[in-house]
């Protein structure tokens, strides 16, 4: 990878397309001090007029140099072998000789790989979570105490910080505060108040969290390569309707709020569906406030529904009629359009 006139980075570092450029570093790149190395070269940090990428890693601007794997006195240091080779030699490299954290390694491991290749990732941390989590609630429900374990709440998360991610917040702001030294429990909410029944199914769900907390953590150690793009591993509980993530998270609802609820916990239970909701119109349903509590459990229902299930609403009185003569996808869309129809 070392020419007389510079350094090569081949295309296949970077993609899978074959007629893709190589870019040509210079002579010293990496070589003989700390510096931020990558900051203004291709392809991944700036475009080909030298502006930063939109999605530019943060490892874009951390320093690092080529490192003698022989000659490293650090106790926790991290040299990495390169992906490019010379003369059958491979070099090392590390971040933290100059005092950096290193994200480069975990980025190319993900960057030539395809969402179909991605999937059997994902898939196996979901398994594992499962296997450990319900081997934890086995032994949890056997135990007659009620287990106390501590736990950061996600109303008062006391070393959450801005997160400097593009994701929006709940309540429509940019980014999260966000703690990735722990997750935090959010507890339903009825009427405004959070819901801390005191059971022991709510304490070994602190404990549940507790135990979680490790791998999920270590799962975010292996995978996790730019705190500016946010992901999260989070738990739902049936019996409580509380939620558990990380990175810890400042989420403290001010209304109603159960996970059983969210559109991703319904839909991890339950599969996609098809769904068809009946509802009477009839003159008894004006007395009092049944026509009124109906829509409201249909809407529930909406919402719980992605873009995988499928719907259609049926109103009847002396006659049926739909919204749709056929089941529609239950897209952000058409749930909007359903909840108007409703409102009719």
């Amino acid at each position: 990878w070392v020419s007389a006139d510079c350094q090569l980075f081949p295309s296949t570092l970077y993609t899978t397309d074959e007629y893709a450029d190589d870019f040509c570093y210079p002579l010293d790149y990496g070589l003989g001090r700390c510096d931020a190395w990558d900051e203004f070269r291709r392809p991944f940090c700036v475009d080909g007029s030298r502006n930063p990428q939109p999605d530019q890693p943060s490892w874009c601007s951390k320093s690092w140099c080529y490192v003698d794997p022989n000659n490293c006195v650090l106790e926790n240091g991290d040299v990495t072998p390169s992906t490019r080779r010379s003369a059958g030699l491979t070099p090392s490299y590390s971040y933290a000789t100059c005092g950096s954290v290193s994200n480069w390694a975990k980025f190319l491991r993900t960057s030539l790989k395809t969402a179909t290749e991605i999937v059997p990732e994902v898939e196996k941390y979901v398994v594992e979570m499962r296997d450990s989590i319900e081997a934890r609630f086995a032994d949890l429900k056997v135990e007659q105490a009620a287990s106390g374990c501590a736990f950061v709440d996600g109303c008062s998360c006391p070393d959450c910080r801005p997160a400097s991610g593009t994701w929006r917040a709940f309540d429509g702001s940019v980014g999260y505060e966000v703690e990735y030294g722990s997750l935090t429990v959010t507890h339903r909410v009825e009427n405004g108040q959070a819901v801390r029944t005191g059971t022991k199914a709510l304490g070994d769900l602190y404990c549940l969290a507790r135990q979680s907390e490790r791998l999920m953590k270590g799962i975010g150690q292996l995978e996790y390569d730019d705190p500016g793009r946010m992901g999260f591993l989070y738990y739902g509980d049936q019996r409580e309707g509380t939620y558990f993530g990380w990175p810890g998270t400042t989420f403290c609802p001010s209304s109603t709020y159960d996970v059983r609820y969210r559109d991703w916990y319904v839909s991890a239970v339950s599969g996609p569906k098809d769904v068809v909701i009946i509802l009477d119109k009839s003159g008894s349903m004006s007395n009092g406030a049944r026509w009124d509590q109906a829509v409201a459990s249909a809407r529930l229902v909406l919402d719980t529904l992605t873009g995988f299930d499928f719907v259609n609403v049926v109103m009847f009185s002396s006659s049926a009629y739909s919204y749709s003569g056929t089941l529609v996808p239950a897209s952000e869309e058409n749930k909007v359009q359903l909840r108007s129809w409703l409102a009719q």
